[in-house]
């Protein structure tokens, strides 16, 4: 089936729990895997990787891959399914066996290449986790492999595993831009502990006392973990703070989208 023109027909639909248990049984039929792609309008990074994966999808992939998309925005059957799954940020990419068990998660913003082929080296059984812990083996102390090996995990939902990685990253200190994205990635462990207090406070702390990209994508996790915390005011001013202090930043669009979100009553989940 070529998956592609399969996603493209549903982009505009999201998934609801009738169609995804209809693309397991098929799945189960063809000896293949089902893709859940959880994207929105309101995060715009999610639903660029959502087109463009309706197009190129299908190219690279050792056996058949069934997608379906998902908006948690998009009435209750995209919040059910959402619960279901524990998501919490967009980008959200689940690979699912015929079983509906999850076989790999991804978490954050990526290519639509670098997915195919994520999805290409999981399935032929060469998978990023399998190369990472080679790694680590081969080089334990590298702090770009336990970065990244830490990272690997949360995604899978291994949090004691990545815990371990990250903690080691962030205590080291130096350099200063890996610790600060593995404080960014322990703070965001703690959303999928249901911790948003711990998360906020973490956050706080990132965005007060560091700088560079991870800062950057903290003071925007924690705007939007203040939405969820019921404190829209604080949450845009945060925004209002990040469009001040870098003008012309490549997530600009994102934030707004955010603020227009707050401004109307919602509530958008956290993204990387």
């Amino acid at each position: 089936m070529a998956l592609g023109l399969l996603l493209g027909t549903i982009l505009a639909i999201s998934a609801d729990a009738a169609s995804l248990e209809g693309a397991l049984a098929q799945a189960a039929t063809d000896h293949g895997n089902v893709l859940v792609v959880f994207a929105s309008p309101l995060v715009p990074p999610s639903e660029t990787l959502a087109r463009d994966l309706a197009d190129r999808m299908d190219e690279g992939l050792p056996v058949p891959v069934l997608a379906l998309r998902a908006d948690p925005y998009d009435g209750a059957s995209g919040t059910a399914l959402a619960q279901r799954f524990n998501l919490h940020v967009l980008p959200t990419l689940l690979l699912l066996q015929p079983d509906g068990s999850e076989l790999a998660r991804v978490e954050q913003p990526m290519a639509s290449r670098d997915v195919r082929r994520a999805l290409a080296d999981l399935l032929a059984g060469r998978g990023a986790l399998a190369r990472l812990r080679k790694q680590e083996t081969d080089r334990p102390g590298d702090l770009e492999v336990a970065l990244a090996l830490g990272r690997e995990l949360a995604s899978r939902g291994d949090l004691a595993g990545a815990r371990l990685r990250l903690q080691k990253v962030a205590a080291a200190g130096t350099p200063r831009a890996l610790a600060t994205r593995a404080r960014y990635d322990l703070a965001l462990s703690k959303v999928r502990d249901r911790d948003v207090d711990g998360a906020v406070e973490a956050l706080r702390a990132i965005v007060a006392d560091d700088k560079g990209s991870a800062q950057e994508d903290a003071e925007i996790a924690l705007a939007q973990l203040l939405v969820i915390q019921g404190d829209p005011s604080e949450a845009a001013r945060v925004l209002e703070r990040f469009r001040v202090a870098h003008p012309e930043h490549a997530r600009d669009a994102e934030v707004e989208t955010i603020l227009q979100h707050i401004r109307s009553g919602g509530s958008p989940t956290a993204s990387r």
